[in-house]
């Protein structure tokens, strides 16, 4: 049995349970809980503000229950600052479903412009882990970064890896699996961002593994192309397997 809890304002995937036990990080605020979604840019894109406008708009609340939602974002919804400096028509459909002990996420993007829509997305989900557990977690086929040779506590990660389209980690207590649906065979998601914080910092005991469209500013430097009257698809499956 699985539900979710979503709140409008900022499309945050709030709360997951599987089986009546919360897979997902709860931090001190909404931006620390979850999963946030970054659109229509990740990390920094100036003039658009850090992780994009959506994180900090009133999205439409189209269906919501217990497994399932939908919520909805258009140029509308936004303010305007950030139309001035997004001059695009859209509508961005965020779909989420919770089936057993997988989660279905959806984000669908259609441009109503008559010019390209420029886009970056990514997702920021924050796994629990204990922090003094977090040089346990293994990675499966993915070599590039280990653990076990990083100081958590004085030089916590922050780094951006090519991703294949499937990525396994073993945590302490569970097994997670992040896959994408690709579209036409074609991949969307690029980049895996792995970042985590320190026992400095109010909230720490979590590991951040953000499957992103592309790199930081990518959507200055290489953005997503939407041409006009077309629809884009950004499709992630999250599984968990308890022991």
């Amino acid at each position: 049995m699985a539900s979710i809890k979503v709140s409008a304002f900022g499309a945050y995937l709030i709360s997951w349970t599987v089986n009546e036990r919360e897979v997902l990080y709860q931090g001190s605020e909404i931006k620390r809980t979850g999963i946030p979604l970054l659109f229509p840019n990740f990390d920094t894109g100036v003039p658009l503000p850090k992780h994009g406008f959506g994180r900090i708009s009133q999205w439409q609340s189209i269906e919501e229950t217990t497994e399932k939602c939908h919520l909805s974002l258009t140029e509308n919804d936004i303010l305007p600052e950030f139309r001035q400096i997004y001059p695009y028509k859209f509508v961005a459909n965020l779909k989420i479903k919770a089936s057993d002990n997988q989660l279905d996420y959806l984000l669908e993007v259609k441009n109503s412009s008559q010019k390209d829509l420029p886009l970056s997305p990514a997702l920021h989900p924050y796994w629990p882990v204990k922090h003094d557990e977090k040089s346990k977690i293994k990675l499966i086929n993915f070599s590039q970064f280990n653990p076990k040779n990083i100081n958590w506590e004085d030089n916590p990660p922050d780094d951006t890896y090519a991703f294949n389209g499937e990525f396994i980690a073993e945590f302490p207590d569970y097994r997670l699996i992040i896959k994408e649906v690709k579209e036409n065979n074609q991949s969307s998601f690029k980049k895996l961002q792995i970042w985590s914080q320190n026992s400095t910092f109010p909230d720490y005991n979590f590991l951040c593994l953000e499957p992103s469209t592309r790199p930081k500013n990518g959507i200055n430097t290489d953005p997503i192309l939407v041409p006009p009257n077309n629809t884009v698809k950004f499709h992630l499956i999250f599984e968990v397997i308890f022991p």
